[in-house]
């Protein structure tokens, strides 16, 4: 049952990622309307987290652990759907035609913090989808049978197992924007000294602001050497 499963789910995956990379491409009919609102790798999240939720194990214990994981899924792939909902949609005249796409959204200049083509609720939606994957990805390396099998010696429910994985998820997540508000401080202080701060690539400087980089503009460790 669980190879049948395994396949099927193998299957679910091939299938919709051709299709993802059909409306992702220029030859989908629908490009104009499906501009940034791609549902299809949020579905895939939501039928896979489904069906890890109905992934029965042989021990209870293991079956608890795939059904939180299976919860996490959904509500990444849940989050992320609101998070497409949500996005404002695209001027015409901020629409432009490009080779591998006919229209791609010009970045904004008012939405000052948030990506582009964000605002701030469909922003929030997001940092809860990555939230629900991060936890689902950290859950599903926490649940192969010989690790489950130890922590069966020792612990007696599941809850607390997972609540040791949930909490490594939120201090994984806490430490991950320690480091981005880190960066963003430091990238201020640079800048306020009129020096650009660059990670792991150094440009200089140059008063063209549209000017096309060169390998010898460029010094990136480990991909460009000195002689290239």
């Amino acid at each position: 049952m669980q190879d049948l499963q395994h396949t099927s789910l193998g299957l679910l995956w091939v299938g919709g990622g051709l299709l993802s990379l059909l409306i992702e491409s220029k030859y989908n009919p629908l490009a104009q309307f499906s501009i940034r609102k791609n549902p299809l790798p949020a579905l895939l999240i939501i039928l896979t987290g489904f069906a890890m939720g109905q992934h029965a194990q042989y021990y209870a214990f293991a079956t608890s652990v795939h059904t939180f994981f299976g919860y996490c899924l959904m509500l990444g792939g849940a989050c992320r759907l609101v998070q497409l909902g949500l996005r404002p949609a695209v001027a015409p005249e901020d629409e432009v035609e490009t080779e591998d796409a006919i229209y791609r959204p010009k970045p904004r200049s008012g939405s000052t913090g948030l990506a582009s083509g964000e605002s701030p609720t469909s922003a929030f939606f997001g940092l809860l989808s990555a939230l629900g994957i991060i936890s689902a990805g950290l859950l599903f390396e926490s649940a192969h049978e010989e690790q489950l099998n130890i922590m069966m010696y020792y612990l007696t429910d599941p809850s607390t197992y997972i609540n040791w994985i949930m909490s490594f998820a939120f201090f994984s997540v806490t430490y991950m924007l320690f480091i981005l508000q880190v960066g963003k401080k430091h990238a201020g202080a640079s800048g306020a000294k009129g020096q650009k701060a660059y990670n792991r690539i150094q440009t200089r400087d140059t008063s063209e602001e549209d000017r096309t980089l060169t390998s010898q503009d460029i010094e990136m460790s480990g991909f460009l050497d000195a002689e290239e």
